[in-house]
């Protein structure tokens, strides 16, 4: 049942991301923004963090896997697998698979008001059947943290944690990650 849940909401999410943005007057870090959630429904949402689709997916994508030191930078110490690519228009980006199954996307260049906002955009709405719930914001040492619990039949489903940051001496400016609910 929840793999038809899953892929109920990636055949959603996929109809609306293949609608074309009008590219007037937006800039590389919107772009990326709309970069870094597209990433972040193909690669994480779609493939319900499961490891064998995220490896397909990335594949696809042209990510390219990183060796096991520069991985647990995006890892840390539970281990797990880390792909990277850089676009055409510029933007650079990280994917990792934690070995605790949390898949999260990293953009290089990206305004951290543009990311929250392409972030929230995305969240299911109320007429879906999903529900999501947004924990106040947490600001700390210039990263802010926003995490939303998404609910099905009133049950979790997902988490979605999104941390942004607008220093630009930043290796990473934005970080949006997916956990499933078990």
């Amino acid at each position: 049942m929840k793999h038809l849940l899953i892929a109920c909401l990636a055949a959603c999410c996929t109809l609306v991301a293949a609608q074309p943005t009008p590219a007037v007057n937006r800039t590389p870090e919107q772009v990326h923004a709309e970069s870094a959630m597209g990433m972040f429904l193909r690669l994480c949402m779609r493939t319900g963090a499961q490891p064998a689709l995220v490896r397909t997916e990335a594949a696809a994508m042209g990510f390219a896997v990183l060796p096991a030191n520069d991985a647990s930078r995006f890892t840390g110490p539970t281990g797990g697998t880390a792909w990277s690519v850089q676009l055409k228009n510029g933007g650079q980006f990280a994917l990792a698979l934690d070995g605790e199954g949390v898949c999260s996307v990293y953009v290089r260049r990206v305004s951290d008001k543009a990311l929250q906002k392409e972030a929230s955009a995305w969240l299911p709405p109320v007429d879906s059947g999903y529900q999501a719930l947004t924990s106040p914001p947490v600001s700390k040492d210039g990263l802010d943290t926003t995490s939303w619990v998404i609910l099905r039949d009133k049950k979790p489903f997902a988490r979605w944690v999104l941390s942004t940051t607008a220093a630009a001496d930043a290796p990473f400016q934005g970080v949006i990650s997916l956990r499933m609910e078990k």
